[in-house]
């Protein structure tokens, strides 16, 4: 992770340059890269001591989904990297609700990758973060399928859509 950048204008915010979590493959490479992770909470909250945040922004996301060697998958909520599968107490939803309401979320020029397919150029724009109802998204990209069974190439196609996430407690 490189080091902290804090801004004040246009509005209070903190980045983090070449930020990467875990390790994928045999090669050694981290399951998420990012080239920039920007976040800036909300000023009015802030001043009041809360925080509650606006914008989170993934410059350069790469996210490799793919099985990372036998039984290994990337970490889910609630486990540790460095012990694969070791639960640890979970994180309430409850006490990132405040944080996360109301909050956007973009993803620039981001890539998700499973298997031999993968979702590449990706651009998301999602919010306001509803944590009791839908969170409204649009997404643009470029899929690749992967390979056919005798192994030659598809075609990859542009993907725009609208979407909508909704979460259960």
């Amino acid at each position: 992770i490189g080091g902290p950048e804090l801004s004040l204008f246009p509005s209070p915010g903190v980045s983090l340059a070449e930020v990467s979590l875990g390790e994928a493959a045999a090669a050694g490479e981290p399951w998420l890269r990012c080239a920039r992770v920007e976040v800036r909470p909300r000023l009015a909250p802030l001043l009041q001591g809360r925080l509650e945040l606006d914008l989170i922004r993934l410059d350069g996301l790469h996210l490799d989904l793919t099985r990372a060697g036998p039984g290994r998958r990337p970490p889910r909520a609630g486990t540790s990297d460095s012990a694969p599968g070791a639960a640890q107490a979970p994180t309430p939803a409850g006490r990132a609700a405040p944080l996360l309401r109301g909050a956007r979320v973009q993803v620039v020029q981001g890539a998700v990758i499973w298997g031999t397919a993968g979702l590449s150029e990706l651009d998301l724009a999602a919010g306001p973060v509803a944590i009791e109802g839908p969170t409204p998204m649009r997404l643009t990209g470029r899929l690749d399928p992967g390979p056919r069974a005798d192994g030659s190439r598809r075609d990859p196609l542009r993907v725009s859509a609208p979407a909508s996430l909704s979460t259960r407690h």
